[in-house]
């Protein structure tokens, strides 16, 4: 929500076995840097004006409790440049 200018959308589907997150928001995305080390413990964007206020610890948490309940984690830029994170878990037979 931080990041976003006016709209963050969360769309929450299931896909043949598995249970599909998709949160998108209308921001500046994600910067190519931001792409490969978004996930790691204490990574934060220096491009973005955060003002500290974050111990970039947002997304390595969410990882980790994906990971933990057999789940994956996605950290990608949409169609229109915002940035958009999947998050799929498989659903039991």
């Amino acid at each position: 929500f931080r990041y976003a200018k006016n709209k963050v959308s969360i769309l929450i589907y299931l896909e043949q076995k598995f249970l599909i997150f998709v949160i998108e928001d209308d921001g500046v995305g994600f910067s190519e840097e931001s792409l490969k080390s978004a996930l790691k413990p204490f990574y934060k964007d220096k491009t973005l004006n955060n003002n500290n206020s974050n111990f970039g610890m947002g997304l390595y948490i969410s990882k980790v409790l994906c990971e933990k309940h057999g789940g994956s984690i996605f950290v990608e830029n949409n169609l229109i440049g915002s940035a958009k994170i999947t998050i799929k878990f498989s659903t039991k037979d």
